[in-house]
């Protein structure tokens, strides 16, 4: 049971990579940028949606059980640490991760 979890970490994680791709794509003029900022705001899209609780933190996703893990770690800092969340949104989770 413990391999069907979406994780926060790894997900914040390709979620950095990609805007990192799109960085590196638009600087050395390979014309992919636009397919890198799509993929980020789709996984950013979809983790706000499976992974995002009303408390305004992201946990890992039982993609079984289709429900969150109640269990807060230090994955849910990654969103964080990746830049990934809006300032409304940060404002939102910081309380509930003290």
């Amino acid at each position: 049971e413990g391999f069907n979890y979406l994780p926060v970490d790894l997900n914040s994680l390709m979620y950095m990579f990609e805007k990192n791709m799109e960085f590196f794509s638009s600087v050395l003029g390979l014309g992919k940028e636009e397919e890198w900022m799509s993929a980020a705001k789709h996984r950013k899209e979809l983790m706000m949606k499976y992974l995002c609780a009303d408390d305004g933190v992201l946990y890992d996703y039982n993609f079984v059980s289709e429900k969150r893990s109640t269990m807060l770690t230090a994955a849910a800092l990654y969103p964080l640490f990746v830049n990934m969340l809006t300032r409304d949104e940060v404002e939102k989770s910081i309380p509930n991760l003290r």
